[in-house]
């Protein structure tokens, strides 16, 4: 009788079932776990020894794992020019402590990254990352797909500013203004950290889910690691343009351009008088003293003695995403900024106004809605000015009444003496009461179904052409930029392309057979195509590139009418040769094609 303390081994083969899976988990997770030894039929080889020895059935702790697998991970040169561009991927690498006498063989990582409850990426990998026993090994880099949600990423900032104690008042004005709303996290306000520091960047502290293979016994390790240290460096920087444009653009969109006062230098008019301003390149806007990008802008009426209110949305163009990057980490760490706004090449227009009260009989016993008119009004052979309808009006057949067409203008710049002098001869005549005759001459109507009053020739193109058939798209075309010529006045575009495949889409074979089928036996066939085209325009002003045409017409072409239009006809006739199994004949027949061309 007494205590027996006595020394055994054991195989653990967790693969066998889901059970010894859980307890590596766990046990390599940092939980103890309590365990059962119990007897079996080969416990013992002494017979008389073993039903004592079947019955056996003793609890034992098994003290869990008192080191962490992962000590740390580093996003160091991580960030890549395409990273929240082209995709969300970063690199990544991880420190892994092996604490095992045997070395291990990382042949996968399938892992979840989170901070404070916020999903960060994932990775999903294969890899080859040796781990040699009781010792720390460095893995490969790895792909992280990252989470770069501006809620999620901008929640994560406030939490460790949190954490690290500091005060969140320009987080939250900057994320308000960008129109963010934070999203739900944990311990946000929790007890805060000391950070360690790699060089001038301090460390994240994350939540890291990793399911590992190892190769010296396979099995699958599925645990949960907390607050492994995850290094950064400068590159990090290079996520804050994408991060800030669209704070920027908002804050831009948002941004009001009042003029509220015109000056006009040595004046030759004693009353204020309205313009037209055109901003030529746009606006700059600059913060101490260096562009950080563009704005394009419309024309701007401006209304003599009272200015112009402008409220309207424009594309922000980036100049220089480094000097962005310094705008944007200015913006999160001071009370305020100030930028500039400037622009050059401004054009301005100002005039007296020109106003006609005229009467209108439309000699045609057909009347037409018009959403507009405009005319050139001339005195002699100077160009006084143009004039327009001020609204749209409906031109009554000559059986309805005479109406009046009132029509408003200006009066253009004059540079010639006869020009000055006919203008003047109508301010004279005007002062003395007198009439002036002018001869007023159209020069546009609306609508109009063309999108430009000035011939456009197409002299490149550009396309991405869809076929669709029976309501389902089942072929494309994409067509590489070439030359084209255009007719203008019938406005139709001339081009030709070759070695462009037909490229019918996997899974539409039956569309197009479908297609094809009634193309044969049918005199024609009505087909839908749309699609996108980018083009080159010669205009007087230059060649335009006009992108992202979209365009969706009906198209029909001439069937085969199953061949059948004319009978076939059999000219030649040869039995050419006799086997011993079939005969070979050769027949010369002529079908007919009821196409004009093939």
């Amino acid at each position: 009788m007494g205590n027996n303390t006595m020394a055994a081994t054991s195989a653990f083969q967790p693969n066998n079932s889901p059970q010894g899976l859980q307890t590596l988990n766990e046990f390599v997770g940092g939980t103890d776990l309590l365990l059962q030894i119990v007897g079996f039929n080969g416990s013992t080889a002494v017979p008389s020894l073993l039903q004592a020895f079947e019955s056996l059935s003793i609890s034992a702790m098994l003290l869990a794992l008192n080191s962490t697998l992962l000590q740390s991970a580093a996003l160091t040169s991580p960030f890549l020019n395409t990273t929240g561009k082209q995709n969300n991927m970063a690199h990544l690498n991880v420190n892994l402590k092996n604490p095992f006498g045997t070395g291990l063989t990382i042949t996968s990582i399938n892992s979840t990254v989170t901070s404070h409850g916020l999903s960060l990426g994932t990775i999903q990998t294969s890899t080859n990352f040796p781990a040699s026993g009781k010792s720390t090994s460095t893995s490969p880099m790895l792909d992280l797909n990252m989470n770069l949600e501006p809620p999620t990423i901008f929640t994560l900032l406030r939490c460790l500013t949190v954490q690290a104690g500091q005060r969140t008042d320009q987080i939250d004005v900057i994320v308000s203004l960008g129109g963010i709303q934070y999203i739900s996290s944990s311990d946000a306000d929790g007890t805060k950290v000391s950070q360690k520091r790699q060089g001038d960047n301090a460390n994240i502290f994350t939540e890291v889910n990793l399911g590992l293979w190892g190769s010296d016994y396979p099995t699958m390790l599925d645990f949960t690691q907390l607050a492994v240290p995850v290094a950064t460096d400068d590159s990090l920087n290079l996520l804050l343009p994408i991060l800030a444009q669209p704070i920027v653009q908002k804050i831009i969109t948002g941004a009001v351009l009042a003029i509220n006062t015109v000056l006009i230098s040595t004046p030759q008019e004693t009353a204020f008088v309205d313009a037209e301003i055109e901003f030529g390149t746009g606006l700059t806007i600059s913060w101490q003293g260096q562009p950080l990008g563009s704005i394009a802008m419309p024309k701007v009426q401006v209304i003599g003695d009272i200015g112009a209110q402008l409220n309207l949305s424009a594309s922000f163009h980036v100049a220089d995403v480094g000097w962005l990057t310094s705008f944007t980490q200015a913006l999160l760490t001071q009370e305020d900024f100030v930028w500039d706004i400037t622009g050059e090449n401004l054009h301005h227009r100002t005039g007296n106004y020109l106003t006609l009260q005229t009467t209108v009989t439309n000699p045609s016993q057909v009347g037409v809605q018009l959403s507009s008119i405009g005319f050139n009004n001339f005195m002699g052979e100077t160009l006084l000015g143009p004039a327009a309808s001020s609204s749209g009006f409906t031109l009554a057949p000559q059986f309805i009444a005479t109406f009046n067409l009132p029509l408003v203008g200006h009066l253009i710049h004059q540079d010639s003496a006869s020009g000055l002098a006919t203008v003047s001869q109508v301010f004279t005549g005007f002062i003395h009461g007198k009439s002036t005759v002018v001869t007023v001459v159209g020069n546009s109507t609306g609508p109009s179904d063309i999108p430009f009053a000035f011939p456009i020739d197409i002299v490149a193109l550009e396309q991405n052409i869809m076929a669709t058939s029976q309501g389902q798209s089942f072929a494309e075309l994409v067509i590489p930029k070439g030359p084209s010529q255009t007719d203008v006045n019938t406005r139709v575009i001339h081009l030709t392309f070759s070695d462009v495949p037909f490229a019918v889409f996997s899974d539409k074979f039956a569309v197009f057979e479908q297609f094809l089928t009634q193309t044969t036996i049918s005199s024609s066939e009505t087909f839908e195509l749309s699609g996108a085209a980018n083009t080159d325009a010669s205009t007087a002003i230059g060649t335009l590139s006009l992108t992202g045409i979209n365009f969706n017409v009906s198209t029909t072409i001439a069937g085969l009418q199953g061949l059948n239009t004319k009978p076939a006809v059999v000219t030649n006739l040869d039995v050419n040769h006799g086997f011993s199994d079939f005969p070979l004949i050769k027949v010369t027949t002529t079908l007919t094609n009821p196409r004009s061309a093939c």
